[in-house]
């Protein structure tokens, strides 16, 4: 075993925590290690393991958030060794690998370990395994977290794992049953001066134009300045050139993800004598990577995130304010070498409302390659003991897109389709394109797609709106890939992979000549849509969500396009890349998707009534193909589900509300409910639970349309009460009562007291107020003059006889001398009309 040479913990101080380290991994399954920037953690900690017993002589595998760190750390590693590059310590990345058989420490990408696991659940060669730069929180690290934890429970005891970053503070390990004490150490780093700038209505590149010469003049060393995107750096790239002094002295680097590998790594060289560089970044540059010679830090305070929604399928990239962790972080870039600055185009008030951490990608992001990873594995996903668990609901609706795609079957099975898509080197969605045309024997034609369309940036500038037809002029004009390494690799490699497949030859329904869209159409079945109207430019997908191409844009809308890239809204997506269908090739590929579904609607006549119409809807997704009234008794559940739903929403107040008889019976149940002589009232929780008994029978639901509205409403309401109970009812509330004069008067029945209006002289002869409800309700007399006119109301008859009665009379008798006036009221004979009458 090689011996590893001295380091001094003056240069590296997390080794004045190397024995408490040391001890936590022999003792610990998990050691937690907070490690500031420039403390070594990174470039020698791991050598200081090489030799450690618990070890016993296995190998350890380092995870780096991305491949220009993996790779220069690795050979920050080697040469603190002093042995070349692949010997004792090696790097794998994509497209590239330096091992051997000596290796001992392996430098690796996130999504690597994953791999391994894979292929070996028990990672045999490994004896631990160091998370870099967790912080970060990617999904590969998160899920590779999650399986060698499953792998340490079920094969490996004695496997070791070591969490570390700058900062661990924020991020909650016990909710992962992760309880191991936070090791802290210092870092040699140097002072960062913060200078705050506040805001600016300038536009964000005319600014950076300004401060950049400034702080050219002012400090020494080189300028890393970070933006949210690509977009913004071309744009201050572009003002710079304009403004930059001594420009023959500064060189200005762009460093981003989408570059070519070649391209970053030469960011990272120090510039000749006399040459600065000013270097315009993503958050590439905010960890894992050291940039030398940097002394000044130009941070605009935002990045960008993406956010993914399942419901839609579409992946919105939102620029968003940084947090407090990555402001600190992109600080510390100034002074990894010596004291440094660092400008902030944002005030020290607002900075009160950066949040402290973001939320970790697997919250935020697309996470349906793990679904099917952890199902290959052996488990579901919220089963794997994840430091944060996706949300089930988004676990349930990716499921879905899986079926759509074939990746998972009706049962939430993985497929054969599932598992080999999952395992090449491209998006899930483009892999199962791939699969189906290589199955389909168009290998070729299946690659070329993918690499054009997953990497048309390379090779085409985009249009702000563009049809996928020219992306693939523009990759057919391409003579030879030579002239982009990338691509090829791309290419490649996703041959080799593919043809490790075993094949399954199936026939596609494209015809001979399939139109790109079409086969694109295979890794985007949710994003096939329809105009609405002919003619439009705002379309219908077939997940449901809508699309649109903005006003006034210079293309013709076809009927039938597929929504390739948008710009993520989730109600109305703004159409960026699209390709062009047609209705009759989707129809015959996608025939799975086509449905027959049964649709009703509840609507309003002139005269107010409810009218249910009944359609057969013939549905691509939940795009609508034809729709139709249908008379069938086939839907009569689905029918009466429909209508249980309106009422429930609704309630039964509209085809109550006009008839008066009505609304007179159910005041009438309603009294006699309140005091206690029926066992039930009317109400819509009722009335909804009883439908098949009192509403139902009304009708013919095998009808295309049918009047809710018009139906014997009273014998229906009287379905709902047994024989005994509807003669309790008109006994106990009669609809009218007979007076004294012979006449039958209807009784009003409301909220209150019922009430009946009758003519004074018709209740002479009548003592006492009349009762109903088993003598507990009395009914409140509105006693009316000759003319009809209210004289008085009283609940208390015999109350008015003996007093008021008498000034009545006087009042009365001068204005209708004609009709009798009884000194005796309740002794009296009552009349209808007249003395002369009487």
């Amino acid at each position: 075993m090689e011996e590893c040479p001295t380091l001094n913990p003056k240069d590296f101080p997390v080794l004045e925590k190397q024995d408490e380290i040391l001890n936590s991994l022999t003792e610990k399954a998990i050691t937690l290690l907070q490690a500031p920037t420039g403390s070594g953690k990174t470039t020698c900690l791991p050598l200081c393991f090489l030799n450690a017993e618990f070890l016993n002589g296995k190998k350890i595998l380092m995870l780096e958030p991305r491949r220009i760190a993996a790779k220069n750390a690795a050979s920050r590693l080697s040469l603190m060794h002093e042995t070349p590059l692949g010997s004792t310590i090696g790097y794998r990345i994509r497209f590239e690998s330096k091992i051997s058989p000596t290796t001992r420490i392996e430098v690796v990408t996130d999504g690597i370990l994953t791999k391994l696991l894979l292929s070996d659940p028990e990672l045999k060669s490994y004896g631990l395994i160091i998370f870099d730069e967790f912080h970060e929180r990617n999904l590969d690290s998160d899920f590779g977290l999650a399986l060698a934890r499953r792998a340490q429970s079920l094969f490996r005891n004695d496997l070791k794992i070591l969490i570390m970053s700058a900062t661990l503070e924020g991020i909650n390990f016990e909710k992962a049953n992760i309880f191991s004490p936070l090791i802290k150490t210092e870092g040699k780093s140097y002072p960062v001066e913060i200078i705050y700038q506040g805001e600016s209505t300038k536009r964000q590149s005319k600014r950076l134009s300004e401060i950049i010469p400034k702080a050219l003049a002012k400090h020494k060393g080189d300028i890393l300045v970070f933006f949210a995107g690509v977009s913004e750096i071309n744009e201050t790239m572009r003002e710079l050139n304009d403004t930059l002094p001594n420009a023959s002295q500064i060189i200005i680097h762009k460093l981003y993800g989408e570059m070519s590998f070649e391209d970053q790594q030469n960011v990272f060289r120090r510039a000749a004598n006399d040459f600065r560089k000013v270097i315009l970044a993503t958050n590439l540059a905010e960890s894992s990577i050291t940039l030398s010679n940097v002394n000044v830090v130009i941070d605009t305070g935002y990045c960008k995130r993406a956010i993914f929604d399942p419901s839609s399928g579409l992946t919105k990239l939102v620029r968003k304010r940084i947090s407090v962790s990555s402001a600190e972080q992109r600080a510390g870039r100034a002074g990894r070498e010596s004291p440094g600055f660092c400008y902030r185009l944002w005030s020290k008030e607002e900075e009160s409302n950066f949040v402290k951490m973001h939320p970790p990608e697997i919250l935020e992001t697309d996470i349906s390659h793990l679904i099917l990873t952890a199902k290959i594995w052996g488990e579901e996903i919220n089963d794997l003991p994840l430091v944060d668990s996706p949300p089930i609901g988004i676990v349930y609706e990716l499921k879905k897109l899986l079926q759509s795609l074939g990746c998972l079957d009706g049962n939430e099975n993985l497929t054969h389709i599932g598992k080999y898509a999952s395992a090449l080197p491209i998006s899930l969605r483009l892999a199962v394109m791939c699969l189906h045309l290589f199955f389909d024997n168009r290998l070729e034609l299946g690659v070329d797609l993918a690499t054009a369309f997953s990497e048309r940036r390379l090779f085409s500038e985009p249009t702000p709106i563009e049809n996928f037809a020219r992306t693939w002029e523009k990759w057919l004009g391409i003579s030879s890939l030579n002239a982009y390494p990338k691509l090829k690799q791309i290419k490649d490699q996703l041959l080799q992979n593919l043809k490790q497949i075993p094949r399954e030859f199936t026939s596609l329904k494209t015809g001979k000549e399939p139109s790109l869209g079409l086969l694109l159409s295979l890794a985007f079945p949710d994003r096939i849509a329809k105009s609405r109207v002919v003619g439009s430019n705002r379309y219908k997908m077939t997940n449901g969500k809508g699309a649109y191409f903005p006003e006034g844009s210079s293309i013709d809308y076809p009927e039938w396009i597929l929504v390739l890239e948008t710009d993520g809204n989730d109600l109305e997506a703004k159409i960026n890349l699209y390709a062009e269908l047609k209705e009759s090739e989707v129809l015959q590929l996608h025939a799975e998707i086509m449905k027959k579904e049964f649709s009703f609607s509840i609507e309003e006549n002139e005269k107010k009534d409810l009218i249910l119409k009944s359609y057969a809807e013939f549905k691509f997704g939940e795009i609508t193909i034809k729709k139709q009234p249908f008379t069938d008794s086939s839907s009569l559940v689905e029918k009466k589900k429909f209508i249980y739903d309106y009422f429930s929403k609704n309630g039964f107040f509209q085809i109550f509300s006009e008839p008066e008889p009505i609304k007179q019976l159910l005041f009438r149940i309603q009294l006699l409910f309140e005091n206690r002589l029926l066992a039930s009232n009317i109400s819509d929780a009722l009335l909804l639970e009883k439908l098949e008994i009192w509403y139902f029978p009304n009708f013919n639901f095998e009808k295309d349309s049918v009047n809710l509205s018009q139906f014997e409403k009273t014998e229906a309401l009287f379905s709902l009460f047994s024989y005994q109970e509807r003669e309790l009812i008109h006994k106990e509330t009669p609809s009218h009562l007979n007076v004294p004069s012979g006449s039958k008067i209807q009784i009003t029945y409301s909220e209150g007291n019922p009430f009946l209006a009758v003519k004074l002289q018709e209740v002479f002869g009548l003592s006492q107020t009349p009762k109903i409800a088993g003598g507990k309700v009395s009914v409140t007399l509105h006693l009316l003059s000759p003319a009809g006119r209210p004289v008085q109301v009283t609940s208390d008859l015999k109350s008015f006889w003996d007093t008021t009665y008498h000034e009545v009379k006087k009042e009365l008798k001068g204005r209708y001398p004609r009709h009798p006036w009884p000194d005796s009221p309740w002794e009296a004979v009552a009349t209808k009309g007249t003395k002369k009458r009487s």
